[in-house]
């Protein structure tokens, strides 16, 4: 019996699993425990900040026509990968009424970081045709079985194959850099925002 994971586009249907599974995988990533906190704060508020911003996250990816692609694992979902295929103009309206549902939600500090940090990460980005890998999360539990380097690898199949000349991506967590460079990352650059350090890192697709 194979019981290899399956990986598929997400649905409108996956987005609760979607939701559930980023919220545990984020939990102690350094960005999200400088916007958010930790699980140990007041009433779980932490948990559920993490929570609302990925019902946002789905929704805007949605909205945007990004790739959210899953790994299921008998039926569960047990990974997902975001990328950012740049060949479109976002209807930035669109996104900014939804992201006025998450503003009460977040601490105040929360929506400045985020934004400091999508702008400081995406200016590290090459200037050749690419696709941004956004973010990439594995079930907790599922962690250290090598679906999240399956997935990533069909991230850089997918992009060879549209005949772009690059991956990006950026990680919060320097445990990662190894395990992106095993796969063919370099890393070009390190940003800070607030308590954090970001890693940006580049896949040339270039023969």
């Amino acid at each position: 019996m194979n019981d290899a994971p399956v990986e598929r586009a997400l649905l409108p249907a996956d987005r609760p699993a979607f939701t559930r599974l980023m919220a545990a995988a984020f939990a102690n990533d350094p960005l999200f425990v400088d916007m958010f906190g930790h699980d140990d704060t007041p009433q779980g508020r932490s948990a559920a900040r993490r929570q609302a911003f990925f019902d946002f996250l789905f929704d805007k990816c949605t909205i945007s026509r990004d790739t959210l692609r899953g790994s299921f694992a008998a039926g569960r979902l047990v990974a997902c990968v975001i990328v950012e295929e740049g060949s479109r103009r976002p209807p930035l309206l669109r996104i900014a009424l939804r992201f006025l549902r998450l503003l009460p939600k977040l601490p105040l500090r929360a929506s400045k970081l985020l934004n400091d940090y999508m702008r400081v990460t995406r200016r590290e980005a090459p200037r050749v045709r690419h696709h941004y890998l956004t973010m990439i999360g594995v079930d907790p539990s599922m962690q250290g079985r090598g679906i999240g380097s399956r997935l990533v690898r069909e991230v850089i199949a997918r992009a060879r194959s549209a005949g772009m000349e690059a991956v990006a991506l950026d990680t919060e967590n320097a445990d990662n850099v190894g395990r992106y460079e095993k796969l063919g990352f370099r890393e070009t650059g390190r940003v800070c925002v607030g308590r954090t350090t970001a890693y940006c890192m580049v896949l040339s697709l270039r023969s």
